[in-house]
């Protein structure tokens, strides 16, 4: 159903928004004289209020999104039991099977389930850990962004007798 990657990207969206409304919350509270001596009240306010709607817009895209999946994976682990029963009805009604062998078959099916019932149940673990990942790895490339550039001034020792020696200037 495509449900893996739309809540990553909804749960980034939300840590992201959460982070842009600390960093303001912080930077206001660190220049909160000059803000009150520049009477710049009002527009920190707008400024936090629509950081504080962006937030609860990132919420409620993610809460969208968990609905579908929650009501996608219930409809999911009802259908296939459903279609069993309904492919071995004609079979026990004839005769062919027997009931108890239809009831092994649906338990072979529950056993299966409960595999992929494990990956389901933990999901949301999983997409929290690879938003939070990707977070990490974001930082990580801004981190090592300088480290990669060339350094234009480089410092050598010099023979006693030269006092300042410049070269590629």
């Amino acid at each position: 159903f495509g449900f893996g990657r739309r809540i990553v990207e909804a749960r980034i969206d939300v840590l992201k928004e959460q982070a842009f409304m600390r960093y303001a919350l912080t930077r206001v509270r660190d220049s909160a004289e000059e803000i009150a001596l520049c009477s710049g009240n009002v527009h920190e306010c707008k400024h936090i209020s629509s950081l504080y709607t962006a937030i609860a817009s990132a919420i409620w895209s993610l809460t969208t999104v968990q609905v579908r999946y929650g009501m996608a994976t219930h409809l999911c682990n009802l259908f296939p039991g459903l279609c069993i029963w309904m492919v071995l009805m004609p079979k026990l009604v004839s005769g062919e099977m027997g009931f108890g062998d239809a009831v092994r078959v649906h338990m072979g099916y529950d056993q299966v389930n409960k595999v992929f019932a494990f990956l389901v149940s933990n999901f949301d673990a999983l997409t929290d850990l690879h938003a939070n990942a990707e977070r990490l790895q974001i930082l990580l490339d801004a981190c090592e962004a300088p480290c990669r550039e060339e350094i234009a001034v480089q410092f050598e020792e010099a023979p006693e007798h030269i006092a300042l020696q410049l070269q590629g200037v």
